[in-house]
């Protein structure tokens, strides 16, 4: 048998063995399923009746046993009158046991409903020493904005189990936005008390991550480093890589240093840490040959920098800086004009006083003036817009229909997606409020779209306990999220002209950019009306979309601000 035929026999039988495998694997599902239903099925009829009564008699057998409640509580549907109705019965058969009141309240404060209060209440006042329940009323009180009642809520989880890291971490966390040096006081407290934990590590993150620690911003970040460089350490691998960023911007050679550090000392993400290394050396390189009247020469190594670090990790946050070090050779090599037109189609997008600065001392060498520079800028912005599809979504604030449309011609819109227990929403939130001080908000409408329906009773508790300005908006059924271009992280915000036109898009304030803020705003209020009322549609986004928000959620939940 020729070498060709044997070949072809064997990817046919190849083939054939693939088929019986796929055929099997499917027959095997089919019935894994059918057999699911059937037990499923089964639970419907006198089995589950049975199954329940066994499991209603193990809790009355031991009231107290939370285990006996869990086992009962997952054979029941959580949507079921039944469950309520059972606990309420527990609790009158039961008035001393705290453990029956408290499973209840830990299932509905499990799923964000407010009913949870009331049962995790009754369980404290049986039992004070009940540092979850403790906890639990304390994240119900923080989803409705309640702050105070939040901190003594957790202050009592931490009384009553200080043990416990978490509940430490947590009761310091709830000062942030309060008083700087208690907070700084309460974080560093929690790393004395458990310094081997990865709260510990996660403290140490916040406080270096502050904008009003700017000075000792690398006192914490160096002792994150001493403390958890030889742990595994998820806190400690994303406070290095922020510090490398801070480090990037103001010093390359210490960005150097530190990236040098985790390749041969951590040995943690090499690859990650060997692209860093890479362009810190670049950064200081292009220096070296600036100062030695070479930008050229500079110029060309600034080019092949990239920022997006494609071999793994998450993107180097440097942009402007290298955008301002490109022009800044450009210029230096009489390429003033090119340095302009760059440094323009970046301040186009993200707007900073620092790129501003740089524009206007370019634009006075080209001869051009603040009016010049102004409509150049808007042009580009002109050129990029595109218009946003008309939506119509339900205020959570009044039952009738906020229509973005309506907006037309008279105010600029600002527009972003959150949902009340994201802890990145929850932080970008009050800086919205505060750049919204700074301009003229008469023609301003702030829209917030809630993607999170299981979440819904917490919207206007929050609204009007932290006093947001925004207009709260209930996604529609299929969470098309207003028709918006794709959106797979939140928070995330648009800027609408008063001709409907997206200017900005898919952007996240934090007190480090909170002036940006004002600088867009203030810009399409001055420009957005006069130019480009034809443009192209953008594409809406598909129902399906909603599953990419669904997977980022519990990251949300449990990232920046949030337990």
């Amino acid at each position: 048998m020729s070498k060709k035929i044997r070949t072809l026999k064997n990817k046919k039988m190849s083939t054939k063995r693939w088929m019986y495998i796929c055929l099997s694997a499917f027959f095997i599902l089919f019935q894994a399923i059918q057999t699911c239903r059937g037990q499923v099925e089964g639970l419907k009829k006198p089995a589950r009746k049975t199954q329940l009564t066994a499991l209603i008699k193990a809790v009355e057998a031991a009231p107290d046993n939370i285990k006996a409640h869990e086992a009962y509580i997952d054979a029941v549907s959580f949507g079921d009158t039944v469950l309520t109705v059972q606990y309420n019965k527990w609790m009158g058969m039961f008035p001393k046991s705290a453990t029956v009141p408290f499973a209840i309240g830990r299932v509905y404060a499990n799923r964000h409903n407010p009913k949870s209060g009331d049962y995790l209440l009754k369980a404290v006042k049986l039992n004070p020493s009940l540092a979850e329940a403790w906890n639990l009323l304390s994240s119900n009180a923080s989803l409705a904005g309640n702050d105070s009642a939040a901190m003594s809520y957790m202050q009592h989880a931490t009384q009553s189990a200080p043990e416990n890291p978490d509940y430490a971490f947590y009761y310091a966390l709830l000062h942030k936005n309060g008083d700087a040096a208690k907070y700084d006081s309460l974080m560093t407290n929690m790393v004395y008390h458990f310094p081997t934990t990865e709260r510990a590590a996660e403290a140490l993150y916040y406080l270096a991550y502050l904008p009003y620690n700017t000075n000792e911003k690398t006192a914490y970040y160096e002792t994150l480093y001493s403390m958890f460089s030889d742990k595994e350490s998820a806190w400690f691998r994303t406070g290095m890589i922020e510090y490398y960023d801070y480090l990037l911007n103001a010093s390359p050679d210490k960005a150097f240093e530190l990236a040098l550090k985790m390749i041969v000392k951590v040995k943690t993400n090499r690859q990650d840490w060997k692209q860093r290394i890479m362009v810190a050396r670049s950064f200081i390189e292009a220096r070296t040959l600036i100062n030695s009247g070479k930008p050229d020469s500079a110029a060309q190594v600034l080019k092949k920098i990239d920022l997006n670090n494609k071999i793994m990790g998450r993107p180097i946050d440097a942009e402007e800086r290298l955008a301002l070090f490109r022009a800044e050779a450009a210029d230096a090599a009489n390429r003033t004009r090119a340095a302009y037109d760059s440094l323009s189609m970046f301040y186009s997008k993200r707007p900073t006083d620092n790129l501003h600065t740089a524009l206007v001392n370019l634009a006075s060498k080209l001869g051009m003036n603040s009016a010049d520079l102004d409509a150049g800028i808007w042009k580009i912005r002109d050129s990029l817009a595109s218009q946003q599809k008309d939506f119509s979504l339900e205020s959570y604030d009044a039952d009738k229909q906020v229509r973005l449309s309506a907006y037309r011609d008279k105010r600029v819109v600002l527009v972003t997606y959150w949902f009340p227990s994201c802890g990145p929403c929850n932080e970008e939130l009050p800086h919205f409020e505060s750049a919204l001080k700074n301009v003229d908000t008469s023609k301003v409408a702030f829209l917030a779209i809630n993607i999170d329906k299981s979440e819904d009773a917490f919207v206007s508790r929050l609204k009007q306990a932290k006093h947001y300005s925004f207009t709260p908006l209930r996604d529609g059924p299929a969470l098309q999220k207003g028709g918006f271009p794709v959106v797979r992280v939140v928070p995330s915000s648009f800027l609408i002209d008063q001709n409907g036109r997206v200017i900005f898009s898919d952007f996240t304030i934090t007190g480090n950019n909170e002036h940006t803020l004002e600088l867009m705003i203030n810009e399409v209020l001055k420009f957005g009306g006069k130019t480009g009322k034809n443009a192209k549609t953008t594409v809406a986004s598909k129902p399906g979309d909603s599953a990419a928000l669904a997977q980022t959620k519990e990251y949300l939940r449990y990232g920046l601000g949030l337990k």
